[in-house]
């Protein structure tokens, strides 16, 4: 499960909420919503992208990068949303 991955490399407890945490308060390489916006918009719906993280974990500066991958996705009432997948 994407999540569990996430949950362990960036220190979040099993029953925390993800739809409350804001991405840019957990991850290394985002300060503020205009990180996450930039990110955002650089994926267009139903398409893929793929990055590099830079110093991604907040709590461990020797991890120097994540490969990740962006997926676009339409949850069917035309919201799009982005599942963000990375080791």
């Amino acid at each position: 499960m994407p999540t569990g991955k996430f949950r362990l490399n960036h220190r979040i407890a099993e029953q925390a909420d993800l739809s409350l945490i804001r991405v840019f308060d957990v991850v290394g390489d985002m300060t503020c919503i205009e990180d996450w916006e930039e990110r955002y918009r650089s994926i267009r719906e139903g398409q893929t992208l793929n990055f590099l993280a830079y110093q991604p974990l907040k709590h461990d500066k020797n991890t120097l990068a994540f490969e990740g991958t962006m997926y676009s996705v339409n949850n069917g009432r035309r919201r799009r949303n982005l599942l963000v997948v990375h080791p």
